[in-house]
């Protein structure tokens, strides 16, 4: 049997925020409450310029966290879970991004590096997150997806 999405119930104002800005807040919630890694999706087309012509990175798409589930990884984000491998129909489906690269990262630093930093650090391609932005987007994963033993026995259909 095909393991496909578990969708997460929320609110098309909480799946706007954390697909259209504050994805990295989001997974970080999850990484910090569940543990895991982090997984970038990036626009394999889109590059994005830093200050350093030399150094340039793709635009990311999206911010995954990557969670251990009972059949393997899973990628968590604002819409629900779905196994790793389905991650590249989410490009597709979702974001409408063809052709897209995956990074791995396993700790919140690595992370932060693709984050502004400062107010001066405008040449990264992901907003600046706050512990402000990780406790709201904390509230929301603990209502829309509960600790215990749910999420972790969970069968994909």
């Amino acid at each position: 049997m095909e393991k496909s999405m578990r969708r997460f119930d929320s609110s098309p104002d909480e799946q706007f925020v954390y697909s259209e800005g504050e994805c990295a807040a989001f997974a970080i919630a999850a990484v910090r409450r569940d543990g895991g890694s982090f997984l970038i999706v990036e626009d394999g087309e889109q590059v994005f310029e830093t200050a350093d012509v030399d150094d340039y990175r793709f635009v990311v798409v999206h911010v995954y966290a990557l969670v251990e589930g009972p059949d393997g990884l899973v990628a968590r984000d604002i819409f629900g879970e779905r196994p790793e491998t389905k991650v590249p129909d989410d490009m597709s489906e979702e974001f409408y991004v063809g052709e897209h690269l995956q990074e791995y990262f396993d700790t919140e630093e690595q992370l932060r590096e693709y984050c502004i930093d400062d107010i001066g650090d405008g040449l990264k391609p992901l907003a600046a997150v706050t512990e402000e932005d990780i406790a709201r987007a904390t509230e929301v994963l603990d209502r829309i997806c509960p600790r215990g033993p749910e999420p972790v026995t969970i069968a994909f259909r």
